[in-house]
């Protein structure tokens, strides 16, 4: 059974090797290497969050967004799959908790940088109704 949670201190190993391995699902192909000290940065940020979700007590997928409450947005800074855990519907988990989030908050539009040539990666966004504007995904919630 899987679980979803928000993250701790305590996750940045298992987070740190699901970022830092490339043969795993990312939102692009050019990937920063997570370091203890970047991790620190998003987990003491008021602005940031991060959700995992969990089998049998390993991580095998994170959502790491932004929220910039003056604009009313989401930016989905990353979302990245143990390679493991693929095809599990573990996207549309952290997904839908994302969209949770922003109807709670009164988000207007959440954003996604997608560079992947992951076609899958893509078609993921674009079946729940963003839309490209060059590299970058777009949801407007009010539409």
């Amino acid at each position: 059974m899987y679980k979803l949670r928000e993250a701790g201190y305590e996750d940045f190993s298992e987070v740190s090797r699901i970022n830092n391995t490339k043969k795993n699902s990312h939102l692009t192909d050019t990937y920063f290497q997570l370091d203890k000290t970047s991790f620190t940065a998003i987990m003491e940020a008021e602005n940031r969050k991060l959700y995992l979700v969990e089998k049998n007590g390993s991580i095998a997928a994170f959502l790491l967004f932004r929220i910039d409450h003056g604009s009313r947005t989401i930016f989905i800074e990353e979302l990245s799959i143990d390679a493991d855990f693929e095809k599990k519907g573990l996207d549309e988990h952290l997904y839908q908790k994302v969209e949770r989030f922003a109807g709670k908050k009164g988000i207007s539009q959440l954003f996604a940088a997608i560079t992947t040539k992951n076609t899958g990666v893509h078609q993921f966004f674009e079946q729940k109704g963003w839309k490209r504007e060059k590299e970058v995904y777009v949801l407007n919630m009010n539409e």
